[in-house]
């Protein structure tokens, strides 16, 4: 049996994961709407850069999001806070790792 103390430093893993992917696919589901959206770019490999960044920058995201979980738990305000800090910090990943992604294939202007 674990102690209260141990509980409380054990990372589950499998939280981080779910976290992690759902983060990723969120992420990529985006990417593509903003990509189908525009309808003059020739697609080529260079889509392959944004796609890994913006993954990435979801998943991370979703790790964030996942960590924040202990605060969820604790009450109203508390769950305010982490569910204002999770969007605002899944939201600023996105954008910079887009940013970063479509900078890096020159596409950012």
């Amino acid at each position: 049996m674990r102690t209260r103390t141990e509980q409380q430093h054990s990372l589950n893993y499998r939280g981080i994961c779910r976290g992690a992917l759902a983060g990723a696919g969120i992420a990529l589901v985006l990417l593509l709407i903003f990509m189908l959206a525009l309808e003059d770019i020739a697609y080529g490999v260079w889509v392959i850069i944004p796609m890994l960044t913006m993954s990435v920058g979801g998943a991370l995201g979703g790790i964030y999001c996942c960590f924040m979980n202990h605060l969820r738990v604790e009450g109203s305000w508390a769950k305010a806070y982490a569910n204002i800090t999770s969007t605002l910090f899944y939201i600023l990943l996105l954008w910079l790792s887009l940013v970063a992604g479509l900078h890096a294939t020159g596409h950012w202007d």
